[in-house]
C-alpha cells in the first residue's frame, strides 16, 4: 500500500485486422521517465505485467522497430487495470 505502483497490468497486441501477436516479446517504454518493461503475450496475444510506474508509455513490438503503440497514461487510480486491445501501428520517419 502506498507504494506508488499499479500491480496488475494486463492487455492484449493484435494488429489492425484483430489478428493476435501470439507469443511475442515486447517492451513497454516510458514517454516520461527511463523506466521499461519487457514482456511477453501468450498464444491469443494476452499478457500481463506486474509492479509498472504510473507514467505516459507506448509498446515497442521486438522484431517490428518501426511498429509503436499509440501512446497511452497509466495514473494510480487503480491497483489493477486492463488495456485491452493495443494495436502498434507502423511509423513512418518525415
Amino acid at each position: 500500500v502506498g507504494s506508488g505502483k499499479i500491480y496488475l497490468l494486463t492487455g492484449q497486441l493484435t494488429n489492425e485486422n484483430g489478428v493476435a501477436y501470439d507469443l511475442q516479446r515486447f517492451t513497454m517504454v516510458s514517454l516520461s521517465s527511463d523506466k521499461k518493461y519487457d514482456g511477453f503475450t501468450n498464444r491469443s496475444g494476452h499478457f500481463v505485467l506486474t509492479k509498472i510506474d504510473p507514467g505516459i508509455y507506448v509498446i515497442k513490438i521486438d522484431g517490428y522497430d518501426d511498429y509503436v503503440s499509440k501512446s497511452f497514461e497509466l495514473r494510480l487510480a487503480q491497483e489493477e487495470i486492463d488495456l485491452g486491445a493495443i494495436v502498434p501501428e507502423k511509423q513512418t520517419n518525415g
